[in-house]
Formats: C-alpha cells, sequence, structure tokens
C-alpha cells in the first residue's frame, strides 16, 4: 500500500521506497558525505555487491555487472510482444524506467562526484565508506 508523506515532498510511494530513503537517509545522518554519496552511487549502479568494492574496481578497469547495464542487456533482448500480459507490460515498464537517458546520467554524474571525493584505497574514509556498502555476509 503506498505511503502518503507530504512533509518530505515525495508525495504518494511505496513502502519499499520508503525504506529506501530511510536507509540513505540514516546512512548520512550517521556516517560521513562520502560515506552517504558512495552508498547512493553504488545503490544506484549495481546489485547485489559492495558499492565501494564495485566503485574500486571500475577505476582499476573491472567489468563488474552493473544494474542499468544489467536492465539495458534485458532490454536488447525484448521484442515487441503483439498482445502482452499485463507483467510484460510492467515489465516494459521498469525497464524502460532503468534504462532511460535520464537515469543513465544520474548513475553517471553520481559517479563523478564520487570521483571527486578522491578517496584513496588503505585510508581511514576508505574503509568506512567499504563497510557502510557492504552487505551482509
Amino acid at each position: 500500500m503506498p505511503v502518503i508523506d507530504e512533509s518530505n515532498g515525495l508525495g504518494e510511494y511505496e513502502e519499499v521506497t520508503r525504506a529506501y530513503c530511510d536507509f540513505l537517509w540514516g546512512t548520512g545522518a550517521g556516517g560521513s558525505v562520502e560515506e552517504g554519496l558512495v552508498l547512493l552511487w553504488g545503490m544506484e549502479k549495481v546489485c547485489p555487491m559492495s558499492s565501494f568494492h564495485l566503485y574500486v574496481d571500475e577505476r582499476e578497469g573491472a567489468d563488474d555487472e552493473a544494474y542499468f547495464e544489467a536492465w539495458s542487456f534485458a532490454k536488447s533482448h525484448t521484442s515487441p510482444i503483439s498482445d502482452p500480459t499485463e507483467t510484460q507490460k510492467a515489465l516494459e515498464k521498469f525497464i524502460d524506467n532503468w534504462t532511460c537517458d535520464e537515469f543513465v546520467g544520474f548513475v553517471d554524474h553520481c559517479k563523478d562526484v564520487v570521483d571527486g571525493l578522491e578517496l584513496e584505497n588503505d585510508t581511514e574514509m576508505s574503509k568506512r565508506c567499504e563497510q557502510v556498502s557492504a552487505l551482509p555476509q
């Protein structure tokens, strides 16, 4: 059931969206700006690996499965269906949402911001960013 919260300007949204926003806000409130930005970029870029590890790997040229890249792959392997089911219609909208130029631009901008932080491996800040973005084992 959608949640309505006019206090933050989000309006109506699903409970899972609220949980995601709360997670990001909680990280930002309890950590540093750097930790929050690495987490945001990683969450939008990739699923389900550590966002900091992905960031380090990308700087070093690794090719990881990225969230919007995975949806782009899905989009490239779909073809028009003459009489789609409701599930197929929903999936098409979902794929379009997570592969649109605006989303790709947002993720790229988040990466540019994280690049601007100039985080170095094995520093106190990089370890904090790694910890906040690691998935539970």
